[in-house]
């Protein structure tokens, strides 16, 4: 499906797991030649939006050797193409002492972004296959010694049902203090309220002057719902979520990151003119 004008879009906003990475979490050599074209050829912006730490965004956004603004830890910090934190929203201290006492089963596992740190309390090696690219690893500690400052989000591993339990009392107890999205069914992800990507797309759009038209958006999970919501333009991965596909019937779905869609699909609206 064909963008209603290719004219008008100034920059290009994606997740990175699921959508702009290949299988192997890596940024295909496909992908860097289309993004490449369209960056220093077209003059577009590159905006990448991800649950991941900055830190670890920041690794590839330097392998990719390019200006690109960050969204990370879901819209929790907005980095600006030099690099500099132009945005942060932390969880409050109390409400992470509070998400920290929540009792589960030992099948259930905490991770904390906390400003330059990913801390943990028990190995979990797999997850680490996520991260082989841009080599950032976690710190693991005990439980009562993971941090309540500054920390950018809190997510739980673990099987999807029990997910699906801890989601329902943490909205009960928190309500709107708290921001909570699955980016995958075995990943439960917690925000401070009011935080989402499609809110820090708002800061870089507000930053480099563009309006939601100028913009193209690309995700597969729930997590990316406001950033699909907010971009004029969109589009869901074959691989995404059934819900988010539901959610927004309107917005068309290409094929898999496997295939490095979203490349061809940018190369068919803007490189083949």
């Amino acid at each position: 499906m064909l963008l209603r004008s290719t004219m008008m879009i100034k920059a290009i906003v994606s997740d990175l797991d699921g959508t702009l990475l290949n299988d192997h979490h890596t940024v295909g050599d496909y992908t860097q030649r289309v993004l490449n074209a369209l960056t220093q050829e077209k003059g577009m912006k590159l905006i990448l939006a991800s649950g991941r730490h900055w830190a670890d965004v920041e690794m590839i956004r330097q392998k990719l050797n390019m200006e690109i603004f960050l969204i990370t830890s879901n819209g929790s910090r907005v980095h600006n193409r030099e690099g500099q934190c132009i945005f942060r929203h932390d969880i409050p201290a109390p409400l992470v002492e509070s998400l920290l006492q929540e009792q589960f089963s030992d099948n259930i596992k905490i991770n904390i972004y906390q400003d330059d740190n990913w801390w943990v309390t028990r190995p979990h090696p797999e997850i680490l296959e996520f991260h082989k690219d841009s080599g950032f690893k976690y710190q693991i500690v005990a439980h009562e010694k993971l941090p309540t400052s500054n920390v950018a989000k809190l997510f739980w591993l673990g099987e999807h049902e029990e997910l699906l339990a801890l989601e329902s009392r943490l909205k009960a107890t928190h309500g709107d203090a708290l921001s909570i999205a699955f980016s995958l069914p075995i990943c439960l992800e917690v925000m401070a309220g009011g935080v989402s990507k499609g809110e820090a797309l708002k800061v870089v759009m507000d930053a480099k002057g563009l309006t939601s038209d100028q913009v193209v958006a690309f995700g597969d999970g729930l997590n990316d719902q406001q950033l699909l919501e907010v971009a004029g333009h969109g589009a869901i991965m074959a691989n995404g979520s059934d819900e988010l596909k539901r959610r927004l019937p309107g917005l068309p779905v290409i094929g898999s990151h496997v295939d490095e869609a979203v490349a061809h699909y940018l190369s068919e609206h803007f490189l083949s003119q």
